[in-house]
């Protein structure tokens, strides 16, 4: 797997939006399997906090 966040610097650091080859991931985790497939991470970051992950549905599932 490939992970990129083109961009990232002191002041742009923060996530806007993430792609998992190439079409948009929403969730802040990937599960075993994704893990095991997908071949490319990238992240868009930019100055400021974003909306990026914070979803019900972008949390982790909790551990059992």
């Amino acid at each position: 797997m490939t992970v990129t966040a083109p961009g990232t610097s002191d002041t742009d650091r923060y996530v806007q939006s993430a792609r998992t080859d190439g079409s948009p991931y929403a969730r802040t985790w990937l599960t075993t399997d994704a893990l095991r497939s997908v071949r490319s991470l990238a992240f868009t970051v930019g100055p400021q906090p974003s909306g990026w992950g914070t979803s019900a549905e972008a949390v982790p599932p909790p551990l059992t």
